[in-house]
């Protein structure tokens, strides 16, 4: 079974009541969910994270931990998926 590595990003406000999501597209448009994605040819996990959260939102984080590692298996698909919650900083823009 073909191993896929995602990573995603938990990313709150200072009073720790707001996280971000972002709506999906395609034929998941009716789902949010943190943003992230699956990791690129020589990326790291940690580089994917910023990444995809520039993409998905046009923010710059920095990384400020591991939050939670899962593992799901996608039959259907034929793959595992392993995914590493980040947690991340907002860099604040000048």
């Amino acid at each position: 079974m073909k191993r896929v590595d995602v990573a995603y990003v938990l990313l709150y406000d200072s009073d720790e009541e707001n996280i971000l999501m972002v709506k999906n597209k395609g034929s998941q448009s009716s789902y949010y969910t943190l943003p992230g994605g699956a990791v690129e040819n020589g990326e790291t996990l940690e580089d994917t994270a910023i990444r995809e959260v520039k993409e998905e939102t046009g923010l710059n984080v920095e990384l400020d931990g591991v939050f939670a590692v899962s593992e799901a298996f996608f039959e259907e698909r034929g793959h595992q998926q392993y995914f590493l919650l980040l947690k991340v900083e907002l860099l604040m823009v000048k």
